[in-house]
Formats: C-alpha cells, structure tokens, sequence
C-alpha cells in the first residue's frame, strides 16, 4: 500500500492540470440547475465530461449552498462521473459567488474556541464514496494552523488548496 503526502499549495501555484468547474466560469453555469439551459443532470454531466482532458483532475463545486443551485447529492453524482471518466484527482468547493453572503459567511459574536473549519465538510463527505484523491479548497491562512491540518489529515483528504490573489 503506497501511502500518499499530505500536499498544501495556493490554488495558482498547484502542479497539476484540472478542469475548473467551480466559482464564477462558464462551466460551473452548466453544472448549477439554476444556470444551466440544459433539461437534466444526466445532460449536464455528459456535457462536462467532454471537457475533462486525459491525465487531469477536476476543481469542483460540489453544492453551491443557495436556493436552487447544485445541491451535494448532485454534487458527488457528478463527481462519481469525472472519476469514472478518469480524472486523477478532485478539488472539492462550496458555495456560488452569486451569494457572497453565503459563500463568504463570517463568524457571529459568539465565542468559538476553536476554529470549526466548516468549509472541509464538502470535501469530507466525498471521503470513502470516490476513490481518487480528494483536496478541500478554501479560505485558510498561512502558516497552517494545526487544528486545519488535523482535521483535514483525519478525514482522509490528500490535500489543501488554498485561495490566493492569483487564482484564476
């Protein structure tokens, strides 16, 4: 069994070609219900897929946590499809920027001790029901906390991405 490391990166600095199909481009309007003119999700996927180069992976909104957009159930139906079509790996996101409120949620007054991490879950859940690689994207500072690191590491996630300045 060949045990894989544990890769960080800023998304515009990662090594690896991938398909975007996540915040604000055309592809990800194919793959929301809400923005799509395609009839069904059978159509959406067979569309996507026909953009997946060999030897790639994929950075995918998974759910875009808003009324009508891709929910998580769609979300890893799409992602069982890249995997089957051969992607190399997957970079899970949440959230649509069409609802900045949503997506970029700040913590309420409340006191948390610890810092929940909430945009890992996405990624998480795909854990154990795709069998490629799987990497969380989303907002964290540098240097890593690591709480971050731990709780990424014990879900079984073979990596973060995170958001910068230059990500396309």
């Amino acid at each position: 069994m060949q045990c894989m490391q544990f890769e960080i990166y800023n998304r515009s600095e990662f090594p690896k070609p991938f398909l975007a199909i996540d915040e604000d481009n055309t592809l990800i309007r194919l793959a929301s219900p809400r923005t799509s003119s395609l009839p069904n999700l059978k159509s959406r996927i067979r569309t996507l897929i026909k953009h997946l180069k060999p030897g790639s992976g994929v950075a995918l909104t998974i759910e875009e946590l808003c009324p009508g957009g891709l929910d998580l159930t769609d979300g890893l139906l799409i992602a069982k499809a890249f995997e089957k079509s051969g992607a190399k790996f997957i970079i899970i996101s949440s959230g649509t920027i069409d609802f900045p409120s949503l997506k970029n949620r700040k913590m309420t007054k409340l006191s948390i001790k610890k810092m929940n991490y909430i945009w890992l879950a996405s990624a998480c859940f795909l854990v154990g029901r795709i069998f490629i690689p799987i990497y969380a994207q989303g907002n964290f500072d540098l240097p890593i906390k690591r709480s971050l690191l731990r709780r990424a590491k014990a879900c079984g996630l073979s990596g973060l991405i995170r958001f910068d300045s230059n990500s396309p």
